[in-house]
């Protein structure tokens, strides 16, 4: 095997090999975009793709300073660090288009990818075929020689090198020169979406789309940060995470309400109600309550805890004779359970604030494949009690009954929701999501129970019937639980200590009262005339029974 790699790996062979992997990376990727789709089609580059354009380029400079100069540590070195950065850039460009539907994407595609799909599966070639490139290094061999000699040899480049040194050279030529006319010389920089103007010869023309902007940007006090844009304050979780946002202070005063014809007369307490079961996560560490559900047709109540578990009870709330808690580490994240809501009898669904729904439903006995189900996905349980999503599997491999789901958005994918709610009176569930800084609007999500999917999104408005002060916004509501009867939506906020009264068809607040002193109210479910509502109150979790305003 020595001997076959020795005649294989030859200066000539190898400067072959990189000479026609540098042509490969400039002509087809830069070359074209430059040439075809930039010159011929008039198609402009965006500034990632600039970015991109610029690590290949460089890359492929590097190959030409080995088949020069020989293999050296520094260039190495110098095409792994390229390639390390230049293929997040890849990475980047592909997360912001990557997620359209088929068909879609930014720009013309090229042998059925898009030009930064191209940047992605590049630079992570470029990196695998250096680190099988030093598979093959040898003190003895070629590339050993070369790497450990310290003297630079100056070598002639073939005609074939030549020829690619010239081709390359003008490439990058022609690249300048569109960047140049594209984007301006600095301080202009190129633009991101839309891209620059479509491609012209008429520099005067050209200059009256040069961007100042971005090319300092980045650099603006704040502007950095590990998780991009994908980040923000966790939501208020009484119990679990009391913390403000100071984009959106919590004001509990009912006077100072927005909504000026808000019932200020508090609604009447019934009932004050102490939760006599201990909450507890998966491993039996203490939780909160997080959320509140009621089941009509077995006339029964499940309280859900904030570390992922539910526990079926009365209105007593004394005790629970089955319960089940979530094998939280493995599966979709679901950090902080925050509402609940009955799909069916005896199906409960709940959600984390970062729209991760799970759920557990009661069936009649379990077989044997059940039992190893529940040991799965249930660690501590109690009844006849399965995961509630999924297909049921007796090849255990197979099997996906346990699964949970991260809801997908498009207007609310800034937003955290506290609250779920599914309507008895069809096979829809909504969630109301919390304003944050990068997303003001409170968006109604409604979800079709069918297949899980988003069905539509709308941002919430006030109705025309309210009286409202000058200044009004749905956003000054910290909405943390809802329950839905005859088309109406019951929401609480947190903020001036509301119970909202939402109209599912036209989607707008239509009514507003103010709730009792009962403490932190969480969730709500509705029990005929009378409204239970999940609060904390003294360190302790309780549940308040409050006349129901529109019974």
């Amino acid at each position: 095997m020595k001997e076959l790699f020795d005649k294989l790996l030859t200066e000539k062979n190898f400067n072959i090999v990189m000479t026609t992997a540098v042509l490969i990376i400039l002509v087809v990727p830069v070359g074209m975009a430059n040439l075809y789709l930039g010159f011929v089609k008039g198609e402009s580059p965006c500034l990632l793709c600039g970015h991109e354009r610029l690590g290949m380029i460089i890359v492929g400079i590097l190959g030409l300073f080995m088949v020069r100069y020989g293999v050296k540590i520094k260039y190495m070195v110098a095409v792994f660090l390229t390639g390390f950065w230049f293929l997040y850039e890849g990475l980047r460009h592909v997360g912001i288009s990557g997620q359209g539907d088929i068909g879609q994407g930014f720009g013309e595609a090229m042998f059925g990818l898009h030009t930064y799909t191209w940047a992605f599966v590049v630079y992570w070639v470029v990196i695998l075929a250096m680190a099988v490139m030093m598979l093959f290094i040898r003190k003895d061999n070629l590339l050993g020689k070369e790497l450990l000699d310290s003297e630079i040899k100056i070598k002639e480049f073939s005609q074939y090198g030549k020829a690619v040194f010239v081709l390359s050279a003008f490439i990058v030529f022609t690249n300048v020169v569109q960047f140049f006319i594209t984007n301006g010389p600095p301080p202009f920089g190129g633009r991101g979406a839309p891209a620059a103007t479509r491609f012209t010869w008429d520099i005067g023309l050209a200059s009256k789309f040069w961007d100042p902007v971005h090319w300092h940007e980045n650099f603006r006090p704040g502007k950095w940060s590990l998780l991009g844009f994908n980040q923000g304050p966790k939501p208020w979780i009484a119990g679990a995470n009391e913390n403000q946002d100071a984009n959106y202070p919590i004001d509990t005063n009912p006077s100072n309400s927005p909504i000026l014809s808000q019932n200020q007369t508090p609604l009447s307490l019934i009932a004050t109600k102490e939760i006599g079961i201990e909450l507890k996560n998966y491993a039996g560490s203490k939780t909160y309550a997080g959320g509140l559900a009621y089941d009509k047709a077995n006339n029964q109540f499940a309280l859900i805890g904030t570390g992922a578990s539910v526990y079926f009870t009365d209105s007593n709330f004394a005790e629970s004779k089955e319960f089940a808690t979530i094998d939280q580490p493995n599966g979709q994240d679901i950090p902080i359970t925050v509402d609940a809501t009955f799909f069916a009898p005896g199906k409960v669904v709940a959600t984390a604030y970062n729209k991760a729904i799970w759920g557990v439903e009661r069936v009649d006995s379990l077989d044997e494949t059940d039992k190893y189900i529940q040991w799965e996905f249930l660690p501590q349980v109690e009844g006849n009690l399965l995961p509630a999503f999924g297909k049921k599997n007796e090849a255990l491999y197979k099997n996906t009954k346990g699964q949970r789901l991260s809801l997908r958005t498009t207007r609310a994918k800034k937003n955290y929701v506290l609250s779920l709610a599914k309507d008895p009176d069809s096979r829809y569930f909504y969630m109301l999501t919390v304003a944050a800084k990068k997303a003001p609007n409170v968006i109604l999500l409604k979800f079709d129970t069918k297949d899980n999917q988003i069905s539509e999104e709308t941002i919430l408005e006030f109705g025309k019937g309210l009286q409202l002060k000058e200044g009004a916004k749905v956003n000054n509501f910290y909405i943390t639980g809802a329950d839905i009867v005859d088309g109406k939506m019951l929401a609480i906020s947190k903020n001036y200590n509301a119970l909202l009264v939402i109209d599912l068809a036209s989607k707008a607040i239509t009514d507003a009262y103010t709730l009792p002193n009962i403490g932190d109210a969480s969730d709500i479910a509705i029990k005929g005339d009378e409204l239970y509502i999940l609060t904390r109150e003294g360190g302790a979790d309780k549940v308040a029974v409050v006349r129901n305003p529109i019974k």
